[in-house]
């Protein structure tokens, strides 16, 4: 968890797209399976976790401060996973169990809510904000929330992704990740494992998969003429052109031409 912690913190701080991808591409190399594609997951969107509301939170840190104090701090904060971070207080009894308690993964995170009935989500929570800092408490909350909102889209993610397997397979793309990514699902060891060379490429599922959308090319018509007798003007373009399409509408209206109007 500290390790998606200090991802989310330096996103950010970091204005620049580049930077961000260098830290994406840097947190894919160094972070083992599965944590890098629960940490991908939620980046992309990938994660929910029904259980997990925000109003459960707030209900939960209102029992460990007063609830006037976390309404007026959450008013001037304007974020609740931003708020409980900062306010959530330590329990004198953690500092001498914190020497032997580590704190959770981002795996145990995840699959903990995955498995969690609903009585139990707040429990663990609870639990894991003990023995985390300010900065694993917010990614904590940001995570559960489902709401972000570090300045990272799915696609700059993917981005990333794409440009880190490239120093394994210089031909991958963000395109080929597309292709394949609506086959897969998070932790996305697959994946991983196909950017590493360790696999091949993965199947893109039973459907026709992902394929971006191509601009037409454009007509090899000649641009309509704007000046002079409209109607003969359509019907030269329309000749010159050798009826390109459907003739009924010009056919039309240039039949009723006389034989002295000019359109050859």
């Amino acid at each position: 968890m500290n390790r998606f912690a200090a991802l989310i913190d330096a996103l950010v701080f970091m204005p620049s797209r580049n930077g961000k991808i260098r830290l994406l591409v840097d947190h894919f190399a160094t972070t083992p399976d599965p944590d890098r594609g629960w940490a991908l997951a939620a980046l992309t969107g990938a994660l929910s976790f029904r259980e997990a509301k925000p109003a459960a939170i707030r209900e939960l840190a209102a029992t460990r401060v007063d609830p006037e104090l976390l309404a007026l701090s959450y008013d001037y904060v304007g974020d609740l996973a931003e708020t409980v971070a900062l306010i959530w207080p330590e329990r004198p009894a953690i500092w001498a169990e914190r020497a032997n308690s580590l704190p959770p993964s981002l795996n145990e995170v995840v699959e903990g809510l995955q498995a969690a009935k609903r009585g139990q989500v707040m429990g663990l929570v609870e639990g894991w904000l003990d023995t985390l800092d300010s900065s694993g408490r917010f990614a904590l909350l940001k995570l559960i929330t489902g709401a972000l909102r570090i300045g990272v889209s799915a696609r700059l993610a993917k981005t990333a992704l794409a440009e880190w397997g490239r120093a394994a397979r210089p031909e991958v793309s963000v395109d080929d990740v597309e292709e394949v990514w609506h086959g897969l699902s998070a932790p996305y060891t697959e994946l991983f494992a196909w950017l590493e060379g360790r696999l091949g490429r993965p199947a893109a599922g039973s459907g026709a998969g992902f394929r971006r959308r191509r601009i037409a090319p454009r007509s090899t018509l000649p641009p309509m003429p704007r000046n002079g007798n409209g109607t003969a003007s359509a019907c030269r373009w329309w000749r010159a052109a050798g009826s390109g399409g459907s003739t009924a509408a010009p056919a039309t209206t240039c039949r009723g031409l006389s034989r002295t109007s000019s359109i050859t």
